[in-house]
């Protein structure tokens, strides 16, 4: 099983990317997975925590000029920046609020496990998802209120249910830190990358649950659904990315990953029972942009910070 994991962990990347089809493939998979899905990002961040760098971590809280203007931009800039963008355009009420719903929530509870993997700044991307996450419930509150969603979300029960998954988190995290020791993370770097992997995978699976179906339905709105969804990805990578370029390579690129790879699982367990079905296929098809785009866009990403070291 380490073999396995440090395999998966040596090619994490082209794992995530093709790992992200099986629930296409297996539909039956993806069902059994469903139950899953809440461990898989609680094990997934844990990991991340585990691996963060206690000093910098602190230091990151030192830094407010740095943190306080991003988490600005990913929980209020970001959806009026979308906001005002769908007013210029024709899609419909369904698409414009999964659209908008994705630049307003935080970033993935996966997205230290993804920095981790691409090089990028950990530390800061585990501070902000923290920060973003307990802040979410009332941002996310606002932002229905302000552009006039239809969306019943129960912003005290979901800050309640975010603090304890996140509690968790970090407990789980700062106990397999203390049960390894620093050398102990080092030396099975590898095969916590592979287990990091596996829970990304787990939660691909679940989500996907009934996306079959939906395409074999409605294979128009599947594809539309799919190219707004890596569209406006790109489109919150690149503006987060530029917003911070001052600040660095490492910092750019971190920002823009936590820009465009939000937690709308977590919109969706807000909404529970009432989530409009379009909704839920935009949330299982956003998750196809999270995991390939960083097999796809590491190579520009490996230049970015080469020319930057030299």
């Amino acid at each position: 099983m380490a073999a396995l994991l440090a395999l998966m962990g040596r090619h994490a990347l082209p794992a995530l990317a093709l790992g992200v089809f099986l629930g296409l493939l297996w539909p039956q998979l993806a069902a059994l997975a469903r139950p899953l899905l809440v461990p898989a990002i609680a094990v997934s961040f844990a990991l991340a925590l585990a691996r963060v760098d206690p000093t910098r971590l602190r230091a990151l809280t030192r830094r407010p000029r740095t943190t306080l203007p991003l988490l600005l931009w990913l929980l209020l800039g970001a959806p009026a920046a979308v906001s005002l963008l769908l007013t210029e355009t024709a899609t419909g009420p369904a698409l414009t609020a999964a659209l908008l719903l994705h630049a307003a929530a935080p970033p993935v509870m996966a997205s230290g496990a993804l920095a981790l993997l691409m090089g990028l700044e950990v530390e800061l991307a585990v501070l902000t998802t923290t920060a973003a996450t307990l802040l979410a419930p009332a941002s996310l509150a606002l932002v229905v209120r302000l552009a006039g969603l239809d969306l019943a979300l129960a912003p005290a029960m979901l800050a309640l249910r975010l603090a304890l998954l996140l509690a968790l988190c970090w407990l789980g995290g700062w106990l397999l830190r203390r049960w390894l020791g620093p050398f102990g993370l080092l030396a099975r770097a590898r095969e916590l990358d592979g287990l990091a992997v596996l829970a990304l995978l787990v939660f691909a699976l679940g989500v996907m649950d009934g996306v079959r179906a939906d395409l074999a339905a409605a294979p128009d709105r599947f594809l539309t659904t799919l190219m707004a969804a890596f569209g406006l990805n790109l489109a919150l990578q690149l503006t987060g990315a530029f917003l911070f370029a001052h600040h660095g390579a490492r910092t750019a690129l971190t920002v823009g990953l936590l820009s465009g790879c939000t937690n709308l699982g977590l919109v969706l367990a807000g909404l529970a029972d009432v989530a409009p079905p379009a909704f839920a296929l935009y949330v299982a098809l956003a998750q196809f942009p999270i995991y390939l785009l960083p097999a796809l866009l590491a190579p520009l990403y490996r230049a970015w910070l080469d020319d930057e070291r030299r």
